[in-house]
């Protein structure tokens, strides 16, 4: 929800005198169904995101586990650990296995009966995992193998992972469901606890037995743990398969790896899947709030509309003029006079202000009302920081740089001449405008001089290196006109003289003739003119000629500036370098 402030004043306007405030009002609606609409929108793509991520839990197992903590352990024996690893090699190597474990809610977490002595204590037959990789360290657990096992008909050999009585696992107090134990397996508990043959005869009925059990239970975990645990076959874990895992025999520091053929029960490690907790919690439990929490908003603004408020970007623009209401800021436009408004879309207030609105008054399609949601549909310039008025835009003096304004898109607007009406319009009613119109002016007359400044600069220099080039091609090698001191006019003068002594033929002047080529001025010919007292005239290509040859006036010898000609004696040292070779070859 964007943040609204509430508008200073209630006064009741008619409609037809509100334009602006309706229009804020129809703004602030489109903004409130635009969100609705939008939540709703995020309430779909959140369902469909949950039905692909219940896929992935369902691939991940992630349901079954979590009913298995849920509602476990479930009470199982041996005959019944028999028949459910029947069942499970059977569908093994069956594909339609795979969408049944998906699919389907197994019983993993189990409290397991095996009854008295039927695990095996002899160590001289178990495996054992030690905390380093020799067997003289410390004993973390080890596999016992379960006597008389009905799964061994199976090519299976079932053990018990059970723990060393040194780890934390012994003093902790399972959950165990003694409900669910036989009368048998109950009796050998209460044997193992030291409780007398006439206090446990004494006892017939089930839940007496129970009741017992679980209060010596409370008193003394670690004893219970010791004692009844592995005597009379009572477990809490999961099975699984070892797949290869490294295991050191009793009488020998040689590993060795349990195969594929041995079903284990796992006693030590708690069925906890953190992963599966985790995996629900991100993928479908915060997604499922997030859709509470959007419809919940959805139902309270749907019964609760948000009450209007001015946007604090109309705040802003409005805190740009000594204007403090909207009602205030409409009253003003209402009553601007024609002069001074164009087409209900630029106002003149107060002869301080332009008001510009980006939209029309009755304005109603929903694509363009979303577009101000965020940003006041008007703006409001002071007429004192206008710079200059273009065809697009309006720049405007902000601190030390300047601000480009455009003008609405409206197609209209565009075709109305409104920079021009706007710049008529400042013109008459600003001083300030007028001066930064007149240094606008100024500023542009400047940089054209300027830039003609440069290019004649540029245009002359390259003249100069042609000429340069010309005499030297020309004349270079002209040893009589160095000793006879004949020179042309320098490269400058004459690219001087090609820029800028160019004049044409009219009417108005009499009949003159070229005393180079003996030929009459022609009107549209260009001519020139010697800068001697009597201003002989010439054509423009025969004075350029004249000049190249020599720098004096072909008819007063008017000298002008004359291009560098080396000394005689250099002359006669350059002529004997190039004679005296010569003779002796």
């Amino acid at each position: 929800m964007l943040f609204w402030h509430k508008q200073k004043t209630s006064v009741n306007v008619a409609s037809e005198s509100s334009l602006l405030l309706l229009l804020l009002k129809r703004i602030h609606i489109q903004h409130i169904d635009d969100t609705q609409h939008k939540r709703l929108r995020n309430v779909r793509d959140i369902f469909s995101y949950l039905h692909i991520c219940f896929l992935g839990l369902i691939l991940f197992q992630c349901p079954n586990q979590i009913y298995n903590v849920w509602l476990g352990p479930f009470h199982i024996n041996l005959d019944q650990i028999a028949t459910q690893f029947k069942t499970h090699t059977e569908l093994r190597y069956d594909a339609r296995s795979v969408l049944y474990r998906w699919f389907s809610l197994d019983h993993e977490y189990l409290q397991i009966e095996l009854g008295e002595d039927m695990i095996d204590r002899d160590m001289t037959k178990a495996f054992r995992v030690f905390n380093g990789k020799r067997s003289y360290e410390k004993l973390l657990y080890a596999f016992n193998r379960v006597r008389e096992s009905t799964i061994d008909q199976y090519d299976y050999k079932f053990y018990v992972e059970l723990p060393s009585n040194e780890q934390s696992y012994i003093h902790r107090r399972l959950s165990y469901n003694f409900r669910a134990f036989h009368n048998r397996t109950l009796r050998c508990i209460i044997r193992q606890l030291d409780i007398s043959p006439m206090e446990y005869l004494k006892r017939n009925e089930k839940s007496m037995y129970i009741q017992a059990i679980e209060q010596i239970y409370d008193r003394n975990v670690t004893l219970f743990n010791i004692k009844v645990i592995i005597k009379c076959g009572i477990l809490l874990g999961y099975l699984y398969e070892p797949n290869d895992k490294t295991v050191y025999l009793w009488d020998s520091n040689e590993t060795y790896k349990l195969g594929n053929h041995i079903i284990v029960f796992d006693a030590l490690s708690p069925y906890c899947p953190y992963m599966a907790y985790i995996l629900v919690c991100l993928l479908f439990v915060r997604p499922l709030i997030k859709i509470l929490f959007s419809l919940g908003i959805y139902q309270f603004h749907k019964i609760l509309p948000p009450s209007f408020m001015i946007h604090r970007s109309v705040q802003d623009e409005l805190a740009k003029s000594n204007i403090n209401s909207i009602i205030i800021l409409n009253n003003l436009l209402l009553n601007t006079v024609a002069e001074s408004k164009h087409y209900d879309r630029l106002f003149i207030i107060q002869n301080k202000y332009l008001v510009m609105l980006m939209i029309d008054f009755n304005e109603n399609n929903p694509e363009i009302l979303r577009q101000f949601d965020k940003r006041s549909p008007f703006k409001i310039i002071s007429i004192d920081t206008i710079k200059s008025v273009r065809h697009y835009h309006i720049v405007v003096a902000n601190h030390s740089r300047s601000k480009y304004i455009y003008f609405p898109t409206d197609s209209y607007l565009r075709d109305s001449n409104t920079s021009e009406w706007l710049h008529q319009r400042l013109i008459h009613i600003s001083d300030q405008y007028r001066h930064h119109l007149e240094q606008e002016q100024i500023r542009q007359h400047q940089e054209i001089l300027r830039a003609q400044q440069q290019e004649h600069q540029h245009h002359l220099k390259a003249l100069i290196h042609e000429e340069a080039e010309y005499q030297y091609n020309t004349y270079g090698h002209n040893f009589n006109r160095m000793w006879h001191r004949i020179a042309s006019a320098s490269p400058r003068f004459i690219a001087q003289f090609r820029l800028e002594d160019r004049q044409l033929v009219n009417s108005d002047q009499p009949n003159i003739e070229c005393s180079l080529c003996y030929e009459e001025f022609r009107i549209g010919q260009h001519f020139a003119q010697w800068p001697c007292k009597a201003k002989h005239s010439f054509h423009f290509d025969c004075m350029l000629s004249a000049l190249r040859a020599r720098n004096t006036c072909p008819l007063c010898r008017h000298p002008v500036e004359a291009a560098y000609l080396p000394s005689r004696q250099t002359v006669l040292q350059y002529m004997a370098g190039r004679i005296i070779p010569r003779f002796f070859t």
